[in-house]
C-alpha cells in the first residue's frame, strides 16, 4: 500500500513510519509545510491517510492553537484526502474525548472530554464522521508508551531513573495504556481492514491488561538495573497533598483508574501482543541513553 502519514516526526510517527516501511508499504510523509493547495497532489495514489498530527498539553498551547491544529488542520487534511480520492482516512484521536464518563470507557459512551485538548479532538471526530466521500476511521488510544515518549510519562520515567525512594509502593490502580508496538500494529490493521468492518466507526485501542503506577515504576527501574526503592505510603494523603498544591490533575493521572474497552477492535480480528515489559524497558533505556 501507499500510505500517507502526518505527524511523522512526532513520538508515534517516528515509530510508525519505519514499521510500515519494514512491512513493504510506501510511506508519504505529510508535514505542516505540505498543507497548501499542493497537498492534494502529494496524496494522489495513496490508499490510506493516517493522521497523527496534533497538539497536546505539552507547551501549554492556547485554546485557539488547539482548535486550529486539532480541528482545523485535521479537517483540512481529510478534505484534501477526499479530493485526492484517497479511499480511507484514519484519525488518531484520544481517549480524553470520553474520559469524563464513569466506568470502563467504551466507543459508545457519550462525548465527555476532560480538557480543552479532548474537546478539540471531539469536534474533529464529529466533523470527520459526517464528511462524505471518504471512508473514515477514528482511533482513540489512551496513554502511549515506548522509546521517546513525551510529556508526563517522560517526566515519570526520569523520576524513576533517579533511583530516589518513591512513595508508590501501595499504588495498585488499574490504568489502560497502549504500547507503541501495539498501536502501530492496530493502525496498520485498520488501514488494511475491509471497509464494512471499519468505515464510520470509532475504535479504542489498548494493551490486553492495565498497569498500575507501582508496576510502571518497578519495570522502569528493573530495566535500568536499579533497586525498587518504593515506599508504602497511603494513596489518599498523596492525592490530597497534590490537590491542595493545585496539582489535582496530576493526582488523577498518577493514582486513579482509567479502563478502556477495546473489544470492538478485537471483534474484527486485531489482538494486542504482550509487549509491556519490552516497550517499558526500551523506554527507560532510551531515556538513559539520551542523558
Amino acid at each position: 500500500m501507499k500510505i500517507a502519514v502526518s505527524g511523522a516526526t512526532g513520538f508515534i510517527g517516528t515509530h510508525l513510519v519505519p514499521y510500515l516501511q519494514a512491512r513493504g508499504h510506501t510511506v508519504v510523509t505529510i508535514g505542516r509545510r505540505d498543507f497548501t493547495s499542493a497537498l492534494r497532489e502529494k496524496l494522489l495514489e495513496c490508499e490510506a491517510f493516517i493522521h497523527l498530527a496534533g497538539l497536546t498539553h505539552v507547551g501549554a498551547p492556547s485554546v485557539h492553537e488547539l482548535e486550529a491544529t486539532n480541528f482545523g488542520l485535521t479537517l483540512a487534511a481529510a478534505e484534501a484526502a477526499r479530493d485526492a480520492h484517497v479511499p480511507r482516512f484514519l484519525f488518531v484521536s484520544t481517549i480524553n474525548v470520553v474520559a469524563g464518563n464513569r466506568g470502563v470507557l467504551s466507543p459508545d459512551d457519550p462525548i465527555n472530554p476532560k480538557s480543552d485538548y479532548g474537546a478539540t479532538k471531539a469536534r474533529a471526530e464529529a466533523a470527520l464522521l459526517s464528511l462524505p466521500g471518504i471512508e473514515m476511521v477514528v482511533v482513540r488510544p489512551p496513554l502511549v508508551y515506548g522509546p521517546g515518549a513525551k510529556g508526563n510519562l517522560e517526566r515519570l520515567t526520569r523520576l524513576c531513573l533517579t533511583g530516589l525512594p518513591l512513595p508508590f509502593g501501595r499504588v495498585e490502580n488499574r490504568r489502560s495504556m497502549v504500547s507503541i508496538t501495539n498501536l502501530e500494529s492496530a493502525l496498520l490493521f485498520l488501514a488494511e481492514a475491509p471497509s464494512a468492518s471499519v468505515d464510520r466507526k470509532v475504535f479504542h485501542v489498548a494493551d490486553a491488561r492495565p498497569l498500575s503506577l507501582r508496576e510502571l515504576a518497578l519495570t522502569i527501574r528493573r530495566a535500568a538495573s536499579l533497586p525498587p526503592r518504593l515506599v508504602s505510603v497511603p494513596v489518599a494523603p498523596m492525592k490530597t497533598g497534590l490537590a491542595l498544591a493545585g496539582r489535582g490533575y496530576l493526582a488523577t493521572l498518577l493514582f486513579d483508574d482509567l479502563l478502556v474497552d477495546a473489544d470492538a477492535l478485537s471483534a474484527i480480528g486485531w489482538q494486542p501482543v504482550p509487549s509491556e515489559e519490552a516497550d517499558l524497558s526500551a523506554m527507560a533505556l532510551s531515556e538513559l541513553g539520551g542523558r
